[in-house]
């Protein structure tokens, strides 16, 4: 059987068919392909595409923006951890927070998007909420000791498993561990949650915008009355 050759626009045809979310095979069959294989591998060269190499082609066609574009900045990672951050908050508002809601409802004004700073900002001040959500009468049980525990009796689970040769008592040992452990895992997530509450909540309260009182309109008018009295 022939091989079939695609074309330059039949190749941007199937990348776009990729984004609007038809699978390999469905693309594959769309093309006449026998196999998903090939548009597999049009996708993997596409995201393969370097920055250098985009950057090599645009030289040749518009040399005058080579130089100094190298893309706009992009604050996604940022704003992912924003939502990461309410999500473990959870409840009403914070559990399916969307990044248009970031955007648009939590800051209450579309015309003044995120900057970079201000994002930075926000993964800043969830280091400076460390000390504030430790347990007031447990000055060292911290997020970090309590990870260091969970992970610790983790691993003893595990190494009980590898080196008993009875089954049902490694499980066993197991399942005591876990249950043993359960309060500080519950104690762990809740204070994530006040953490990542508390981060959120400083950062918000530093962009409440200042909203200007409304003018006094009848005094307005005597100010005005009393100037053309004088002028008189």
């Amino acid at each position: 059987r022939a091989r079939r050759v695609l074309t330059l626009n039949e190749k941007n045809e199937v990348l776009k068919q990729l984004d609007s979310g038809m699978s390999y095979a469905a693309v594959g069959r769309h093309f006449g392909l026998n196999e998903s294989s090939c548009i597999n591998f049009i996708a993997e060269s596409h995201n393969e595409l370097s920055q250098n190499c985009v950057r090599s082609c645009w030289k040749k066609l518009w040399p005058e923006i080579v130089p100094t574009f190298t893309g706009f900045p992009t604050a996604e990672p940022q704003l992912r951890n924003i939502i990461t951050m309410a999500n473990e908050v959870g409840g009403e508002g914070f559990s399916d927070l969307t990044a248009e809601e970031v955007q648009e409802e939590l800051l209450g004004n579309v015309g003044d998007p995120f900057t970079s700073d201000e994002l930075e900002q926000l993964v800043e001040l969830q280091d400076e909420t460390d000390d504030e959500v430790s347990d007031d009468e447990n000055k060292n049980l911290t997020l970090d000791n309590l990870g260091e525990v969970i992970r610790m009796s983790k691993a003893l689970s595990a190494r009980l498993y590898d080196i008993d040769p009875s089954l049902d008592r490694s499980l066993k040992a197991k399942r005591a561990i876990e249950n043993v452990m359960l309060p500080y895992i519950e104690l762990q997530r809740e204070m994530r949650s006040k953490k990542a509450q508390t981060t959120i909540t400083n950062f918000f309260s530093r962009r409440v915008p200042v909203i200007a009182e409304p003018a006094d309109t009848s005094q307005q008018q005597q100010d005005v009355e009393a100037a053309g009295t004088s002028q008189q």
